[in-house]
């Protein structure tokens, strides 16, 4: 099976960048974990991506990306968290949590405009 490098970076011209088809999975390494997002959809270095790779915006993961053979793929870098679905997979969500989540989540979005 040939290995294909997802770090060379192919650039393409325009500023669309819709995602018709993506695969997700996570990856642990011993340091920190990645979310990994494989789209079919080729790679774009544009303004954003150069924003989001070399400026580290509060309450938002690092992100890096690149692209081979028309295809993109995405590293979400999560430090050592693990999502919400692992974290309470076996365990029950209470309203105050809820509530907290949603509160972080708005103060996110209020600091990004």
């Amino acid at each position: 099976m040939e290995k294909i490098d997802f770090c060379k970076a192919e650039k393409v011209k325009g500023e669309e960048n819709q995602m018709e088809e993506k695969k997700t999975n996570q990856q642990s390494r011993v340091a920190e974990s990645e979310i990994i997002i494989d789209s079919v959809q080729p790679y774009r270095e544009n303004y954003q991506m150069r924003m989001l790779k070399n400026n580290r915006i509060p309450g938002l993961l690092r992100v890096s990306g690149c692209g081979m053979e028309g295809a993109s793929r995405y590293y979400y870098h999560t430090g050592h968290s693990q999502s919400l679905e692992t974290y309470y997979k076996n365990k029950d969500i209470r309203a105050e949590e809820i509530l907290k989540l949603t509160r972080q989540f708005l103060s996110v979005m209020e600091n990004l405009i």
